[in-house]
């Protein structure tokens, strides 16, 4: 891959599958430290990666005209097929059962298409690491997993600070408050945490 190509990942789900899927981004920056990277997902967490230097670039996924690629031998958007063909390389997380989308954006451009999975598949994996396996394909195998995020404050912080996030879209996978509260009092006595 050329030092100044342009590097797309496709992430769809909410905050926190962006979150785990953040080390992702910040290999393929320091791999490639030229590249152009964009990333294509919802909005609100996109803006993220940008504000945070970690991508130069986002498109919604939102978008209108890219329901269409996500159906089989469908007319295609013609600014989307152009957005797609300027692209090196394209990491693609997004739940892609028959492979629409992945052939649609295949017939767009001449780069490479590597395909990550859009969530965990098993409990002893880690999802940082496992969203992070694709990128042996570039022979990037030490990567590291701890998601990251360098955001300057509209006004100074005093002390240490930590964000939660307690919530996600399966009550099945969320933790009850009583542990959550036992564990940001614990954060905060033994680390200083606000």
């Amino acid at each position: 891959m050329p030092t100044r190509g342009k590097i797309l990942v496709i992430r769809g789900g909410a905050i926190g599958d962006f979150i785990l899927t953040l080390p992702v981004l910040t290999a393929l920056r320091e791999r490639f430290p030229e590249a152009h990277l964009e990333v294509l997902g919802y909005p609100n967490v996109t803006s993220l990666a940008v504000a945070s230097g970690l991508a130069h670039g986002s498109l919604s996924i939102e978008s209108r005209a890219l329901a269409r690629f996500f159906a089989p031998r469908t007319e295609l958007d013609v600014q989307l097929r152009e957005y797609f063909s300027q692209f090196a390389l394209i990491f693609s997380y997004l739940y892609d059962p028959d492979q629409f989308f992945e052939t649609n954006v295949k017939s767009c451009f001449t780069g490479q298409f590597v395909t990550g999975p859009h969530r965990p598949n098993d409990e002893i994996t880690h999802a940082t690491d496992l969203f992070l396996s694709p990128l042996k394909a570039l022979a990037i195998f030490d990567a590291d997993p701890h998601p990251q995020l360098n955001l300057a404050a509209k006004e100074p912080l005093e002390g240490n600070w930590i964000a939660l996030h307690p919530g996600s879209g399966s009550e099945k996978k969320n933790w009850p408050i009583e542990p959550w509260t036992e564990f940001a009092r614990s954060l905060q006595s033994i680390h200083g945490y606000n």
